[in-house]
């Protein structure tokens, strides 16, 4: 398995960063510049991920391709373009984004992103961006979301079967799905129905860890991992099953000291299921 995290600590050159990886113990990362870093850096992030064997997993875009002003929404296509060039450039395993809010908060909840027409928005705007980017060694990617298009395996298997693109690809962040009761105290059966149905088509998997509150209506809060309910064990047996190189990324956490304790957690973890670390 390949073990990343989403975050950069302070560092004065790409070659310094690769080794603080290493020195954790990951062979994966999410690339650290975007797009409009110089060519000479990017080359250099590039170079040393090469030099020291990590895997880029990611190129992460995280701007609303269903913004509803007109402006925004063109200027949001550009930069994901422009990000999706980038991973293909790297030839990353993934550009990734979300398909998108129907409403003025850019990952929010509405009625509108469960309409056919955003469907069919999401599928003409992922097109679009697969076309325009030239892609040829990487995959565009959405990450599943309670509340927007994909927030399922099945209406992500709907989405790909629509795109019809050997570029579009699965982003796997199974936490943002635990969105009832049932697949919080059923995860592992919940999770191996999720990677039977999209193996094959994963192309990064995020990891954290959820945890449900004990007060009405239904709340599930996002927890440092190892203080949750989810099953970060099987989780982790499937993405190794799905590949060993399988990038395995933490993230959404403050700071760097929690970076640090949740690798060792999981590392703990991958320790007691036999799986190793590349």
């Amino acid at each position: 398995m390949r073990l990343g995290i989403s975050f950069t600590h302070p560092h004065t050159s790409p070659t310094e960063w690769a080794e603080q990886l290493r020195g954790m113990g990951l062979g994966a990362c999410v690339f650290p510049v975007d797009h409009t870093a110089p060519d000479a850096l990017i080359d250099g992030y590039k170079q040393a991920a090469k030099d020291y064997d990590i895997v880029i997993a990611e190129v992460g875009a995280w701007k609303n391709l269903m913004d509803p002003n007109p402006e925004a929404q063109k200027a949001n296509f550009d930069y994901v373009k422009n990000q999706l060039m980038l991973a293909d450039y790297l030839e990353a395993r993934c550009c990734v984004d979300i398909s998108g809010a129907c409403g003025e908060v850019w990952d929010g909840g509405y009625a509108e992103n469960y309409a056919n027409a955003t469907f069919d928005r999401v599928v003409t705007t992922t097109k679009r961006l697969i076309e325009e980017a030239g892609v040829k060694h990487t995959a565009f990617t959405l990450e599943p979301m309670p509340w927007m298009l994909p927030w399922s395996a099945e209406s992500y298997l709907e989405l790909m079967n629509a795109v019809d693109s050997p570029y579009f690809g699965v982003h796997m962040d199974a936490i943002n799905l635990m969105n009832s009761p049932a697949r919080y105290f059923f995860c592992k059966e919940f999770l191996m129905d999720l990677f039977h149905k999209l193996s094959g088509k994963i192309r990064s998997v995020h990891v954290k860890d959820v945890a449900l509150q004990r007060t009405l209506t239904l709340h599930l809060k996002e927890v440092p991992i190892g203080e949750g309910g989810f099953d970060v064990a099987a989780y982790a047996r499937l993405t190794e099953a799905e590949s060993p190189d399988m990038p395995f990324i933490i993230e959404h956490l403050a700071e760097a000291e929690a970076y640090t304790k949740a690798v060792a957690v999981v590392k703990k973890i991958l320790e007691t299921e036999g799986i190793a670390l590349r």
